[in-house]
């Protein structure tokens, strides 16, 4: 096993980043954990995933992020990593970072950790702050605790963030509610826009994901620094 696959988040070659920026000179590319595993994550599990990355030259190919999400919180297992969420509770309903981003953050760049993808379950719910206040409280921080560490933020699409997500110093923003492996069939309830205010829905399929990305093209590249993102398959 190679020393740097023993790290859950890994960004052996990642795209150029000013320090402590959380911004990149392009997309991030990786492997997630939640779509196929959700909260149900192991250590077998994440280190034979990036050993693969490596073996099949994917590591190679630019896919250098290695991304453990809901579930590492398992009290059984040592702290390897971490899934995070701008609110009092993940998606899993573990505790979350609000009124702790100081403490996080200098926890993440003291475990080496490259690449924070930052929730919106639990702030949302909670419906106390505004997105750009939550978002923008973790990024101070990453910033202060002085390690590039790339900021995803997952806040499904809400209130259009290509205006915004440069404000708060995202490097990359989800720009719709989450992805299934249908190509052209949504789930009930799925807006086929991007300007539309129940965006988070999931179930949005492929075709409307692509629909939506082009909606928002022109806020890609040229002066904006952070990246929409389609979600994960």
């Amino acid at each position: 096993m190679h020393a740097d696959l023993a790290l859950l988040l890994l960004a052996a070659a990642a795209p150029v980043m000013g320090a402590g920026s959380g911004r990149a000179s392009k997309p991030q590319m990786g492997w997630n954990s939640w779509n196929t595993f959700k909260a149900n994550i192991n250590q077998s599990i994440i280190e034979s995933t990036a050993t693969a990355l490596v073996d099949k030259g994917l590591l190679k190919a630019g896919y250098n992020y290695l991304i453990m999400d809901e579930g590492w919180q398992a009290m059984k297992r040592a702290p390897d990593g971490r899934q995070d969420d701008s609110g009092i509770f993940t998606c899993g309903f573990a505790p979350g970072s609000w009124g702790y981003e100081e403490l996080d953050a200098q926890t993440y760049a003291g475990w080496g950790v490259d690449y924070l993808k930052y929730d919106n379950c639990g702030g949302f719910h909670a419906g106390t702050h505004t997105q750009q206040e939550r978002f923008g409280t973790m990024s101070s921080a990453l910033r202060a605790a002085g390690r590039d560490i790339f900021y995803s933020l997952c806040q499904w699409g809400h209130q259009f963030p290509w205006y915004w997500a440069d404000q708060v110093g995202a490097g990359s923003y989800r720009m719709s509610g989450d992805i299934h492996a249908l190509f052209s069939q949504d789930k009930a309830g799925v807006c086929q826009t991007a300007y539309c205010l129940n965006t988070g829905y999931a179930g949005v399929s492929v075709v409307t994901m692509i629909r939506k990305m082009r909606e928002i093209s022109p806020f890609q590249g040229g002066g904006n620094a952070a990246w929409a993102d389609m979600d994960m398959l």
